[in-house]
């Protein structure tokens, strides 16, 4: 017999991620505050608690407009320790449009244990030639490592007519996602023009995917 519903236990993130995975084992908990709109689910295997399913944990709820004169945060995500898994992978939407065809603008990910654009290293790179006018990527970052990330799909390139892209052949180095807190961080910038064009973000979504 299914007995009747019962909702899950809620909490922060924080104090979900502080109660011992070993009393807890086989059972969910929600974290309040964790993930856009109703939180999420988080799971207990009895050694760690596991994220349960895809979470997005950013998103625009209105266009944004800048001229970005120089680097500018748009986006940030922080990752309290313990929070990630190897194996767990963020997945990025981002759609844009540009007023003109005459300025160049790029795109940076960044990511590291501070949330200071001026510090955290770049993770991908990419340039919007000046003349793209709408611009559609789908990057996908995951974690190799306890102290590693790795950019596993640039998404699609082919409205980047005239721009570059920077993936780096090899992993990059983060704070221990087990001890450590971390941000992932997206700026824009104008790296050519003087037109005043402006580059409108119409959509920006963050997905946590958990690992295996």
């Amino acid at each position: 017999m299914i007995s009747a519903p019962r909702a899950f236990p809620s909490t922060t993130l924080a104090a979900l991620l502080a109660l011992p995975a070993a009393a807890y084992a086989g059972r969910m908990v929600r974290a309040t505050d964790y993930g856009v709109g109703f939180g999420s689910l988080w799971f207990s295997d009895g050694s760690v608690w596991r994220l349960a399913g895809p979470t997005q944990v950013y998103n625009t709820t209105t266009d944004f407009v800048g001229t970005y004169a120089g680097a500018t945060l748009v986006a940030q995500v922080v990752f309290p320790a313990n929070s990630l898994r190897v194996g767990d992978v963020l997945g990025l939407v981002i759609r844009t449009l540009k007023s003109g065809t005459a300025d160049a603008f790029a795109r940076n990910i960044r990511f590291g244990g501070t949330g200071d654009i001026g510090v955290d290293s770049s993770v991908f790179s990419l340039g919007y030639g000046s003349t793209n006018t709408a611009t559609a990527e789908n990057p996908r970052l995951k974690i190799a490592s306890a102290t590693a990330i790795r950019v596993t799909t640039i998404g699609s390139t082919t409205s980047f007519s005239g721009g570059t892209s920077a993936v780096g052949a090899s992993d990059t180095t983060i704070p221990d996602i087990a001890a450590n807190n971390n941000y992932l961080s997206i700026t824009f910038n104008k790296n050519a023009g003087s037109a005043g064009e402006t580059l409108t973000t119409k959509e920006l979504t963050i997905t946590h995917h958990p690992g295996p």
